[in-house]
């Protein structure tokens, strides 16, 4: 169910959140406060990219995220909420406790995935575990 005004249900928000995987991606979004495309992600989570693509059609669904297509990447990003709503799960997010160190270890590939774009765009796609190929823009 997208929503395109207003709050997700409460319900809806609690339910996606319930999910690891989608955990960590608006983790990653709110404390990076970047775009990212689903090869990034999933260099980002160490995660093969049907796993990751299918967490975040549930994210675009309940109105959390919003995607963008440019060229042949689909970029993701937090979907503007209402405040004092969005503010608040924006800030919940980015207070989550780490004690294994996973976000902190998805951040660190995340910026370092993000070294890899041209002009602010991704131009690398994920061939497998840590090979990457160089795709034209």
């Amino acid at each position: 169910m997208h929503m395109s005004r207003g709050a997700p249900p409460v319900s809806q928000v609690f339910q996606v959140l319930g999910d690891p995987t989608r955990l960590r991606v608006l983790a990653l979004l709110a404390a990076t406060r970047e775009r990212a495309c689903v090869c990034e992600l999933c260099d980002a989570l160490a995660a093969p990219q049907y796993h990751v693509s299918r967490h975040l059609r549930v994210l675009v669904d309940a109105g959390l995220l919003r995607r963008r297509r440019e060229g042949r990447w689909v970029y993701y990003r937090l979907a503007p909420l209402p405040a004092p709503f969005g503010r608040r799960l924006r800030a919940l997010l980015r207070a989550l406790p780490d004690p294994e160190a996973t976000l902190a270890a998805d951040r660190r590939r995340f910026l370092a995935r993000l070294r890899l774009r041209r002009d602010g765009r991704c131009c690398v796609w994920r061939v497998g575990q840590g090979e990457h190929r160089l795709l034209a823009s």
